[in-house]
């Protein structure tokens, strides 16, 4: 950071979505119909695996024998995701 303010200029970049919602609210929606694939999209730090970590949690919380298995995959801890990727989480 010091590098940068050395630099002069503004670091700071304001958030360019405009659009504001409930994704708690838009992920029970998702889980409640058929869909196969949902996408959280978001800058770096935007919080998207705090989301995901919390919503594990709380599927877990709400889970039902038989039901489906909530799964957290933290992609940039896997060495190569596109292969073995759930065996490599286990």
């Amino acid at each position: 950071l010091e590098r940068l303010k050395g630099r002069g200029g503004d670091v700071y970049i304001s958030p360019r979505a405009t659009d504001h919602f409930d994704l708690t609210a838009k992920v029970q929606e998702f889980l409640a119909s058929d869909r196969k694939a949902f996408l959280v999209l978001g800058d770096s730090g935007a919080r998207k695996s705090t989301f995901n970590r919390a919503l594990e949690i709380s599927l877990w919380d709400s889970y039902k024998i038989n039901g489906s298995i909530p799964l957290f995959i933290h992609l940039p801890a896997i060495e190569k995701p596109e292969r073995d990727l759930i065996a490599e989480r286990l």
